[in-house]
Protein backbone atom coordinates (compact mmCIF):
# COMPACT_ATOMS: atom_id res chain seq x y z
CA UNK A 1 0.00 0.00 0.00
CA UNK A 2 2.77 2.44 0.90
CA UNK A 3 4.52 1.82 -2.40
CA UNK A 4 1.33 2.58 -4.32
CA UNK A 5 0.95 5.94 -2.61
CA UNK A 6 4.56 6.90 -3.33
CA UNK A 7 4.20 5.81 -6.97
CA UNK A 8 1.04 7.91 -7.34
CA UNK A 9 2.84 10.87 -5.78
CA UNK A 10 5.79 10.74 -8.15
CA UNK A 11 3.59 10.14 -11.19
CA UNK A 12 1.79 13.35 -10.36
CA UNK A 13 5.13 15.13 -10.11
CA UNK A 14 6.13 13.90 -13.56
CA UNK A 15 2.96 15.35 -15.07
CA UNK A 16 3.82 18.85 -13.92
CA UNK A 17 4.88 21.22 -16.66
CA UNK A 18 6.83 24.41 -15.99
CA UNK A 19 4.66 27.51 -16.12
CA UNK A 20 5.46 30.03 -18.82
CA UNK A 21 7.05 33.18 -17.43
CA UNK A 22 4.96 36.30 -17.93
CA UNK A 23 6.27 39.67 -19.00
CA UNK A 24 6.94 41.95 -16.06
CA UNK A 25 8.55 45.28 -15.29
CA UNK A 26 10.98 45.76 -12.45
CA UNK A 27 9.32 47.54 -9.53
CA UNK A 28 12.58 48.99 -8.21
CA UNK A 29 16.36 49.07 -8.45
CA UNK A 30 17.62 49.94 -4.97
CA UNK A 31 19.12 48.11 -2.00
CA UNK A 32 16.12 48.39 0.33
CA UNK A 33 14.76 45.21 1.92
CA UNK A 34 11.40 45.85 0.29
CA UNK A 35 12.96 46.06 -3.18
CA UNK A 36 14.97 42.88 -2.61
CA UNK A 37 11.83 41.02 -1.54
CA UNK A 38 9.90 42.18 -4.61
CA UNK A 39 12.68 41.17 -6.99
CA UNK A 40 13.04 37.82 -5.22
CA UNK A 41 9.33 37.16 -5.74
CA UNK A 42 9.70 37.95 -9.44
CA UNK A 43 12.76 35.71 -9.71
CA UNK A 44 10.92 32.80 -8.09
CA UNK A 45 7.89 33.31 -10.33
CA UNK A 46 10.24 33.31 -13.32
CA UNK A 47 12.06 30.14 -12.22
CA UNK A 48 10.67 26.96 -13.76
CA UNK A 49 12.66 24.97 -11.24
CA UNK A 50 11.13 26.79 -8.30
CA UNK A 51 7.60 26.64 -9.72
CA UNK A 52 7.90 22.88 -10.23
CA UNK A 53 9.15 22.38 -6.68
CA UNK A 54 6.30 24.47 -5.29
CA UNK A 55 3.70 22.60 -7.34
CA UNK A 56 5.19 19.28 -6.27
CA UNK A 57 4.88 20.34 -2.66
CA UNK A 58 1.23 21.33 -3.10
CA UNK A 59 0.43 17.98 -4.74
CA UNK A 60 2.24 16.16 -1.96
CA UNK A 61 0.33 18.06 0.71
CA UNK A 62 -3.00 17.27 -0.91
CA UNK A 63 -2.07 13.60 -1.24
CA UNK A 64 -0.90 13.47 2.37
CA UNK A 65 -4.12 15.05 3.59
CA UNK A 66 -6.22 12.70 1.47
CA UNK A 67 -4.43 9.57 2.65
CA UNK A 68 -4.45 10.73 6.28
CA UNK A 69 -8.22 11.13 6.13
CA UNK A 70 -8.52 7.55 4.88
CA UNK A 71 -6.08 5.99 7.37
CA UNK A 72 -8.90 4.88 9.66
CA UNK A 73 -10.22 2.51 6.95
CA UNK A 74 -7.31 0.16 7.75
CA UNK A 75 -9.34 -0.99 10.76
CA UNK A 76 -12.26 -2.03 8.61
CA UNK A 77 -11.67 -5.72 8.12
CA UNK A 78 -13.46 -9.00 8.82
CA UNK A 79 -10.17 -10.87 8.87
CA UNK A 80 -9.03 -11.44 12.47
CA UNK A 81 -5.42 -11.93 11.34
CA UNK A 82 -5.38 -8.54 9.64
CA UNK A 83 -6.90 -7.02 12.76
CA UNK A 84 -4.18 -8.50 14.94
CA UNK A 85 -1.52 -7.28 12.50
CA UNK A 86 -2.95 -3.79 12.69
CA UNK A 87 -2.55 -3.88 16.45
CA UNK A 88 0.91 -5.46 16.66
CA UNK A 89 2.41 -4.35 13.35
CA UNK A 90 2.74 -5.71 9.85
CA UNK A 91 -0.83 -5.00 8.79
CA UNK A 92 -2.45 -2.51 6.44
CA UNK A 93 -2.40 0.15 9.15
CA UNK A 94 1.37 -0.03 9.35
CA UNK A 95 1.64 0.12 5.54
CA UNK A 96 -0.37 3.33 5.51
CA UNK A 97 1.68 4.83 8.35
CA UNK A 98 4.92 4.03 6.54
CA UNK A 99 3.60 5.56 3.33
CA UNK A 100 2.52 8.74 5.12
CA UNK A 101 5.89 8.98 6.85
CA UNK A 102 7.65 8.65 3.50
CA UNK A 103 5.47 11.36 2.03
CA UNK A 104 6.38 13.68 4.90
CA UNK A 105 10.06 13.02 4.25
CA UNK A 106 9.66 13.86 0.56
CA UNK A 107 7.74 17.05 1.41
CA UNK A 108 10.51 18.12 3.76
CA UNK A 109 13.08 17.58 1.01
CA UNK A 110 11.01 19.67 -1.41
CA UNK A 111 10.74 22.47 1.16
CA UNK A 112 14.48 22.47 1.77
CA UNK A 113 15.15 22.63 -1.98
CA UNK A 114 12.81 25.61 -2.33
CA UNK A 115 14.47 27.45 0.54
CA UNK A 116 17.94 26.75 -0.85
CA UNK A 117 16.93 28.00 -4.29
CA UNK A 118 15.29 31.13 -2.85
CA UNK A 119 18.43 31.89 -0.81
CA UNK A 120 20.55 31.52 -3.93
CA UNK A 121 18.33 33.93 -5.87
CA UNK A 122 18.30 36.37 -2.96
CA UNK A 123 22.10 36.42 -2.76
CA UNK A 124 22.40 36.93 -6.50
CA UNK A 125 19.89 39.78 -6.46
CA UNK A 126 21.75 41.49 -3.61
CA UNK A 127 25.05 41.19 -5.48
CA UNK A 128 23.56 42.62 -8.68
CA UNK A 129 21.84 45.50 -6.90
CA UNK A 130 25.01 46.30 -4.95
CA UNK A 131 27.11 46.30 -8.11
CA UNK A 132 24.58 48.47 -9.95
CA UNK A 133 24.50 50.91 -7.03
CA UNK A 134 28.32 51.05 -6.92
CA UNK A 135 28.61 51.68 -10.65
CA UNK A 136 25.86 54.29 -10.59
CA UNK A 137 27.47 56.16 -7.67
CA UNK A 138 30.87 56.16 -9.37
CA UNK A 139 29.31 57.37 -12.62
CA UNK A 140 27.48 60.16 -10.80
CA UNK A 141 30.72 61.20 -9.10
CA UNK A 142 32.60 61.34 -12.41
CA UNK A 143 29.77 63.23 -14.11
CA UNK A 144 30.03 65.84 -11.38
CA UNK A 145 33.77 66.13 -11.95
CA UNK A 146 33.20 66.46 -15.70
CA UNK A 147 30.87 69.40 -15.10
CA UNK A 148 33.46 71.03 -12.86
CA UNK A 149 36.28 70.51 -15.35
CA UNK A 150 34.15 71.86 -18.20
CA UNK A 151 33.40 74.95 -16.17
CA UNK A 152 37.11 75.35 -15.40
CA UNK A 153 37.92 74.87 -19.09
CA UNK A 154 35.45 77.62 -20.08
CA UNK A 155 36.97 79.95 -17.50
CA UNK A 156 40.49 79.08 -18.69
CA UNK A 157 39.47 79.75 -22.29
CA UNK A 158 38.10 83.16 -21.37
CA UNK A 159 41.31 83.93 -19.47
CA UNK A 160 43.35 82.65 -22.41
CA UNK A 161 41.55 84.98 -24.79
CA UNK A 162 42.29 87.79 -22.37
CA UNK A 163 45.92 86.76 -22.16
CA UNK A 164 45.72 85.47 -18.59
CA UNK A 165 45.93 81.70 -19.18
CA UNK A 166 48.01 79.28 -21.24
CA UNK A 167 46.98 76.94 -24.04
CA UNK A 168 48.57 73.99 -22.20
CA UNK A 169 46.34 74.61 -19.18
CA UNK A 170 43.26 74.49 -21.39
CA UNK A 171 44.54 71.25 -22.94
CA UNK A 172 44.94 69.67 -19.51
CA UNK A 173 41.32 70.45 -18.67
CA UNK A 174 40.22 69.04 -22.02
CA UNK A 175 42.21 65.84 -21.47
CA UNK A 176 40.67 65.41 -18.02
CA UNK A 177 37.17 65.82 -19.44
CA UNK A 178 37.90 63.25 -22.14
CA UNK A 179 39.40 60.83 -19.62
CA UNK A 180 36.41 61.15 -17.29
CA UNK A 181 34.00 60.79 -20.21
CA UNK A 182 35.66 57.53 -21.27
CA UNK A 183 35.41 56.19 -17.73
CA UNK A 184 31.73 57.19 -17.57
CA UNK A 185 31.09 55.34 -20.84
CA UNK A 186 32.84 52.25 -19.44
CA UNK A 187 30.76 52.41 -16.26
CA UNK A 188 27.58 52.76 -18.33
CA UNK A 189 28.44 49.61 -20.28
CA UNK A 190 29.11 47.72 -17.05
CA UNK A 191 25.79 48.93 -15.64
CA UNK A 192 24.00 47.67 -18.74
CA UNK A 193 25.58 44.26 -18.22
CA UNK A 194 24.39 44.14 -14.61
CA UNK A 195 20.88 45.20 -15.65
CA UNK A 196 20.75 42.50 -18.32
CA UNK A 197 21.64 39.86 -15.72
CA UNK A 198 18.95 41.17 -13.40
CA UNK A 199 16.41 41.24 -16.24
CA UNK A 200 17.18 37.63 -17.09
CA UNK A 201 16.92 36.56 -13.46
CA UNK A 202 13.50 38.10 -12.84
CA UNK A 203 12.08 37.46 -16.33
CA UNK A 204 11.83 41.03 -17.62
CA UNK A 205 11.46 41.29 -21.40
CA UNK A 206 10.51 43.89 -23.95
CA UNK A 207 12.02 46.80 -25.89
CA UNK A 208 12.93 50.05 -24.19
CA UNK A 209 12.97 48.38 -20.81
CA UNK A 210 16.41 49.59 -19.84
CA UNK A 211 15.14 53.16 -19.57
CA UNK A 212 12.35 51.92 -17.33
CA UNK A 213 14.90 50.18 -15.12
CA UNK A 214 17.04 53.26 -14.80
CA UNK A 215 14.02 55.48 -14.12
CA UNK A 216 12.76 53.11 -11.42
CA UNK A 217 16.01 53.50 -9.51
CA UNK A 218 15.28 57.18 -8.90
Amino acid sequence: MNHKIIIIFWLLLLWIRPAEAQKKRLPCLNLSQGCQRLLLELAMENSNEFLVLREQEEIGKRLLENQSDKAWTAWITADPISLVQNVFGGGRKQDIELALAQLKVELTKLKIKQESLANSYGENILLLLSEYSRLDSEKTRLESRVRIKRTQMIIARIEYLQGGSSHSEMSRFREKVEDFSEKIESLSEQSKGVLLELQKLVGVVGNGLEKNLVDSAN
